[in-house]
C-alpha cells in the first residue's frame, strides 16, 4: 500500500511514483505487516495463505531552516 498525502492523486500513477520518487525515505517510511492473509492461491507464501505485506508513506515533508 502506498499512502499519499492530499495534493497528490492516488488514481494518477504519474503522480504516485513522483511522490514516491521523491518524498519516501525508507529508513522512516517503510511499514512491514507481517503474517498478513493473502490470497491462498499464491502457492509460494509459508505458511499458506500468510505473507508479509508493506506500507509505504510519501508524506510532504517541510524542510524548516536552522534560522528557526
Amino acid at each position: 500500500m502506498i499512502v499519499v498525502d492530499d495534493d497528490i492523486d492516488p488514481f494518477d500513477l504519474k503522480q504516485v511514483m513522483w511522490a514516491l520518487s521523491t518524498r519516501f525515505t525508507p529508513s522512516k517510511d517503510l511499514v512491514v505487516v507481517p503474517t498478513a492473509s493473502i490470497i491462498s492461491l499464491d502457492s509460494s507464501s509459508d505458511p499458506p495463505g500468510m505473507s508479509h505485506k508493506l506500507i509505504l508513506f510519501c508524506p510532504y515533508v517541510i524542510i524548516q531552516s536552522a534560522l528557526f
